[in-house]
Order: C-alpha cells, then sequence, then structure tokens
C-alpha cells in the first residue's frame, strides 16, 4: 500500500473516529456533564477503533503507531496513576524504530525534559525495539519519563487533557500514513535531531550542554563506577552531540550557575536521575548532590523526596 493509499484510507478512520468523539460530546452535554470527552469515552471510542479499525484500513490488524495513539489518548484521560502509567508503558513498549521515535517525540517528548527525553530516544536507536525491556538503565529511565509524563497531565485541565487525547490519535494515524507498518530502524542521526529538538524545547541551546555534562558526569562517577544504567542515560543527549569543548567542574558549576532558575532545576534532575540510575543513591552520590543543590541555589530535599531519597 503506497502512501497515497494510506492517506485515503486514514483520512476514512479519521471521519469515523470524529463521529465518535463528537457524539460523546454531544451526550455528555445533554445529561449537563463536563462538555468534555472523559476517560469511560475514550476507553470506549478506543474499544472500537480497535476493532473496526482495521476494517476501514483494509488491514488485517490495526498498525501499532495508531494502537499506541490510542492508548496515550487513553492515558492522558485516565484518573488513576497507575493504570495511566501501565497505558503509557504499552504505547511506548509497543513502538519501535524511526516511526516510533517520531511519534513518541510528537505525542510526549515535549512533556519531558531533555535528560528524559534522552533515554527514550536510547530506547529507540540503542536497538531495543519493542518488547522486553532488558537494559536497567533503560527500563529506569522509561519509567521515569512516564512519571513525567503523568505530571504533566496532572497540570492541565479537563479541556486541555481533552484536546491531548484527541491529538493522539490524530498523531497516530499521521503516522502510520508517513512510515506505514515497516519497522525502518532509528539512526544515531534521528536521535540527534531528537534530542536537539527536546533541548531547544525546553530553552537549551546545544552550546549549553557541555557544562551540564561536566556536573552529570561527576554524579556518575561519584561511587567509583561508571554503571552501564548511568551511560543510558547520558550518551545520546551528550556524546552523539559531540560536544568537543568540555569545561572542569569549577568553570561547569558558574556556568550553569549563569543560566535561569529553569534550566538550574533541569540540569539538577538530570543529574538525580543517573544517581538513581542503578537503583542506588551511593553515599558519595547524595554528597555531590547535596552540593549542587546548595551552589545552584536548588532545593535538594524536594528534589531528593521526587525521587525517593530519604532525607
Amino acid at each position: 500500500m503506497n502512501k497515497r493509499q494510506r492517506l485515503d484510507r486514514a483520512n476514512k478512520l479519521k471521519a469515523a473516529f470524529n463521529l465518535l468523539w463528537d457524539k460523546a460530546l454531544e451526550v455528555n452535554e445533554t445529561t449537563k456533564r463536563r462538555e468534555v470527552v472523559s476517560y469511560r469515552d475514550i476507553t470506549r471510542m478506543a474499544d472500537i477503533v480497535r476493532s473496526e479499525g482495521p476494517n476501514i484500513l483494509g488491514l488485517n490488524s490495526l498498525p501499532k503507531q495508531i494502537d499506541s495513539g490510542l492508548s496515550f489518548s487513553c492515558a492522558a484521560l485516565d484518573p488513576n496513576k497507575a493504570r495511566a502509567k501501565e497505558t503509557l508503558k504499552q504505547g511506548i513498549g509497543g513502538l519501535s524504530g524511526a516511526g516510533g521515535l517520531a511519534l513518541v517525540w510528537v505525542c510526549l517528548g515535549q512533556l519531558m525534559n531533555p535528560g528524559v527525553w534522552a533515554t527514550v530516544v536510547a530506547f529507540f536507536v540503542g536497538g531495543i525495539p519493542g518488547g522486553p525491556i532488558p537494559v536497567v538503565g533503560i527500563a529506569v529511565g522509561l519509567f521515569i519519563a512516564i512519571g513525567a509524563v503523568w505530571a504533566a497531565f496532572q497540570k492541565m485541565s479537563p479541556e486541555e487533557k481533552a484536546v491531548k487525547a484527541h491529538e493522539y490519535v490524530m498523531k497516530g494515524i499521521d503516522n502510520w500514513v508517513e512510515y506505514g507498518s515497516s519497522d525502518v530502524a532509528a539512526s544515531i542521526k534521528d536521535g540527534q535531531n531528537s534530542v536537539a529538538a527536546s533541548a531547544e524545547q525546553h530553552g537549551f541551546l546545544v552550546q549549553e550542554l557541555s557544562a551540564p555534562l561536566i556536573l552529570i558526569m561527576n554524579v556518575a562517577n561519584a561511587d567509583g563506577i561508571y554503571h552501564e544504567a548511568e551511560k543510558e542515560i547520558v550518551n545520546l543527549l551528550f556524546r552523539e552531540l559531540q560536544l568537543k569543548v568540555q569545561p572542569n567542574l569549577k568553570e561547569a558549576i558558574q556556568t550553569v550557575n549563569e543560566l535561569n532558575q529553569d534550566k538550574r532545576l533541569k540540569i539538577v534532575e538530570w543529574c538525580f536521575q543517573v544517581a538513581r540510575a542503578d537503583g542506588i543513591f551511593h553515599a558519595n552520590e547524595v554528597e555531590t548532590l547535596r552540593y549542587y543543590c546548595k551552589v545552584l541555589g536548588v532545593d535538594f530535599d524536594a528534589n531528593a523526596r521526587n525521587y525517593g531519597l530519604a532525607v
């Protein structure tokens, strides 16, 4: 099936989904509920699309990009934290290759900071497509990513979450039109472009990432071992951007201190993520994190609580 054929069939699926969406809004308005689509509504729509979608598209099964778009959509509206996180995990885990990377970025990547996003990119570029996640660093990174997305959803109004839910289904369909059902491996260049986009989305310039790298590597080596799990989190964000100028620690702290508060907060978050990557906060790592928070004017206790570190 060529791209033109996929587009024609995708438009039919979009029209069918929009009819379901409009019907849900109509029923909700009639029953004097909020004029937004609810979690109950979206799960029913997802069931219908998963059942009837293959027939509309002329396929034996629903493309996994569309299925993942439905998962992301359901998670956006799910009031249950544990269930929503599991749905997000299934949605990401069902994807692979360049198309999967593109879909996760457009749906979820912009809700994560660059450090978290780099770990998700490693999932696709590192040759671990879909299925079980055997590398502890990737598993921990995806757990953090899913938590970040959930937290972002909680800051949205019901109307905003409904808009996201609709968008995710449309983006899943668009992704299938663009990439088809084949899994083209994501390349290092795909990863570089995606991480750079994430950094830009959060206000970082590529040239501003050298100093955070020094801080993060200092945390990673604080216990005397640079764990594979830690490497997975930092590799794509930093090494693959081929940073050539690497200041010493003192210079790096001074440079980071010249950044605004939001950027300093995110850099400290990356440091906590790397410290927790192997599942243990080592004493030297904790002391390093505490020092960074002090000199960068960041609340250590708040970050420690967020990452499960007893204070």
